[in-house]
């Protein structure tokens, strides 16, 4: 091989290969002014861009995949979020690392960070009330619920907005709690379903309680629960669908006195295609908006969660009202239990695993996912009345 002419000395063997091209290059072979001028600049520029990603590392407050930074976990009795705390309290408080987003931006989550409401706003939301139609209907008293916050080692945990988290149930507040003491030995968001759900609550749906009624009430036109298999096609299939989806067709026909429209087969594709939403009678719309009008923020976060989950509007309508009933000790025959929720979620799903088996790493973990948000959803509605008082 023959090496490029070059001007440099000769590097003597010290023990180690030097390339030819790594030499020192001779005194007399000196750089212009502006090459000199480009290079300083060059150095200056790295050097800001360094400190900046290093101060971009010192304000990274993410706490996701962090190890275990406190030891004990405890509830405390707390104010309503809508009463102002004293000024000589707010360094009592520690961050949540549940962040508003997956990458602790608002980025992709339909996050709004707005201003603070008054706090008549925050009361009218916030305050706990009996489901549309139950025996105590409407508003709480506020002597009817004590308020909780969950501690870090004596810290008052905060929202990811920075308001205390403070939940009207001793049991959700001990359940989060028990969260919090489960993390070890990294901190993972995914793992406080309840956690997040309650931030939902205080954070988002509070302050925003007419876009997530509007997110609820999309599902009412395009319901997963009345696209049915049509039976000359799949009867097995149809017949699972009838099995879990039929008692909630009757429980709306009975609680509303209107039928939920329905397709089978290919006719659904076709009202998919052509028409924006389902031909439901007119009044079933009219019922399902007066329904989450009067929902408080931690029911509107339920009926939200589980419709998302299950695409399904009338499937969280009616674990709101089996959870309404349970209250009353008033049991019927068409009401879907918890149990029974899950299983119409996943119909479909269920139906092709058994006939064509489970994907590891796929299947298992929707079936998983599904599960614990429709789970943990009811459980916070369930925890918020089993300590009312009155």
């Amino acid at each position: 091989m023959i090496l490029p002419a070059t001007t440099a000395r000769i590097v003597p063997f010290q023990g180690r290969l030097v390339s030819p091209w790594n030499v020192v290059r001779p005194k007399t072979a000196t750089r212009s002014r502006r090459s000199r001028v480009a290079t300083v600049a060059g150095i200056s520029a790295l050097r800001q861009s360094t400190s900046a990603a290093h101060a971009a590392t010192a304000r990274d407050t993410r706490l996701a995949g962090r190890r275990r930074f406190y030891k004990i976990v405890g509830t405390t009795p707390s104010q309503a979020p809508w009463v102002t705390l004293p000024a000589s309290e707010t360094a009592a408080f520690v961050e949540s690392p549940i962040s508003a987003g997956v990458d602790n931006t608002d980025s992709a989550t339909g996050v709004v960070r707005r201003g603070k409401l008054d706090h008549a706003t925050l009361r009218t939301f916030l305050q706990p009330r009996s489901l549309p139609g139950s025996t105590r209907d409407g508003p709480a008293d506020e002597q009817s619920f004590d308020w909780h916050g969950v501690t870090l080692d004596g810290r008052v945990l905060r929202t990811p907005l920075g308001q205390p988290l403070s939940v009207p149930s001793v049991t959700l507040a001990t359940m989060i709690a028990a969260e919090w003491n489960a993390q070890t030995p990294y901190i993972v968001p995914t793992q406080m379903p309840l956690m997040t759900l309650a931030c939902t609550a205080l954070d988002q749906t509070s302050r925003q309680m007419r876009t997530y009624q509007e997110t609820s009430l999309n599902f009412v036109g395009t319901d997963t629960i009345c696209y049915w298999e049509d039976p000359m096609e799949d009867r097995g299939l149809y017949q699972a669908q009838e099995r879990l989806w039929g008692p909630i067709h009757e429980l709306v026909k009975q609680q509303t006195g209107h039928a939920l429209a329905q397709t089978l087969g290919s006719e659904g594709v076709l009202v998919a295609k052509n028409a924006s939403k389902l031909f439901h009678p007119p009044a079933l719309y009219d019922y399902a908006r007066e329904f989450v009008a009067q929902l408080d923020a931690w029911q509107l976060t339920t009926l939200h969660a589980c419709a998302a989950e299950a695409k399904s509007f009338w499937l969280a309508w009616s674990l709101l009202m089996h959870q309404q009933q349970t209250q009353q000790q008033q049991q019927s025959s068409l009401m879907v239990d918890l149990e029974g929720a899950i299983q119409a979620a996943r119909v479909e799903e269920e139906y092709q695993i058994a006939n064509w088996g489970l994907v590891e790493g796929g299947h298992d973990y929707d079936r998983l996912n599904s599960s614990i948000q429709i789970r943990s959803a009811r459980a916070m509605l369930d925890c918020i009345a089993l300590d009312r008082k009155v």
